[in-house]
């Protein structure tokens, strides 16, 4: 979840970008799958994760 009332949550979810299959400009890249873990009985990723998967230096 996105803390969307903080700035900084603001910021993030203003960049935030969610396709609905994969867009005509990453069509011919690589698919790369994260590995999906169970953390403290949660399954799923944070977006922290995601971010750094793709290859975000944070």
């Amino acid at each position: 979840m996105l803390p969307y009332q903080q700035p900084r949550g603001r910021k993030a979810y203003k960049r935030l970008r969610a396709y609905i299959g994969i867009p005509k400009d990453f069509g011919s890249e690589e698919i790369k799958v994260p590995d999906v873990k169970d953390a403290e009985g949660q399954k799923g990723l944070t977006l922290g994760e995601v971010s750094t998967h793709l290859g975000a230096k944070f």
